[in-house]
């Protein structure tokens, strides 16, 4: 009688994510996402991809505490359902121009993570930056610096085909032929022929930290 011996493998070990073990406490993993602009759309990637325009800008400021820049950047449709859990950390470079010599001139940002599902758009959270004042100089000169936002996000489950949208506006604190601008490159350009060539310490990465629950 023939004996067969048969070889049984031993099973491998499940694969196990790996998580930040400070995130893994609070059961949240963040995911950071880049503005950026494409040929008509406003977009939030996780890719560094080079944008089309590297800012948004206005040459006029309209009057006191008046929405000069509106922007929504949005994700790409989601594939999968996600909770979005726990507090953002969203990074908004801001450039101003002066009017003229001896001229004070200062801005603020608001930003606001959103919900939206193509026909409705719900706020999970807002903020406004303080105001950044470009000190009295002389014609023309531009100034600029990295404003950052700190939400508490109202837990949102998105399904799939749903958008995570970031609003981003921008607010002078008076009217003026004075300019201000919004960066939003994720490879951190710069243009001598824009707002934010004034000042090599401001980069133009806007950049939107969300946190997302874990299934752990």
């Amino acid at each position: 009688m023939t004996i067969l011996r048969e070889r049984i493998p031993t099973p491998a070990a499940e694969a196990s994510a790996s998580y930040d073990f400070e995130d893994v406490e609070e059961g949240i993993g963040f995911v950071s996402f880049n503005a950026a602009t494409t040929s008509g759309s406003a977009i939030i990637t996780r890719r560094l991809v080079y944008s089309n325009t590297l800012e948004t800008s206005v040459s006029t400021l309209s009057g006191s505490h008046w929405k000069e820049i509106d922007i929504d950047f949005d994700t790409a449709a989601f594939n999968l359902p996600r909770t979005i859990k726990g507090t953002a950390f969203i990074s908004i470079p801001m450039a101003i121009q002066s009017q003229a010599a001896g001229a004070r001139k200062d801005g603020y940002t608001i930003a606001e993570v959103k919900h939206w599902d193509g026909t409705t758009e719900t706020s999970l959270g807002r903020s406004t930056s303080g105001s950044y004042l470009l000190s009295p100089v002389g014609n023309g000169a531009k100034g600029g610096q990295v404003q950052l936002h700190k939400i508490a996000l109202t837990q949102k489950t998105f399904k799939a085909e749903d958008i995570l949208r970031v609003t981003v506006e921008a607010y002078s604190i008076a009217g003026s032929t004075a300019g201000m601008g919004i960066g939003h490159d994720p490879q951190g350009r710069t243009d001598p022929e824009n707002l934010f060539s004034g000042s090599t310490t401001v980069t133009t990465k806007l950049i939107a930290d969300i946190p997302f629950k874990l299934d752990l």
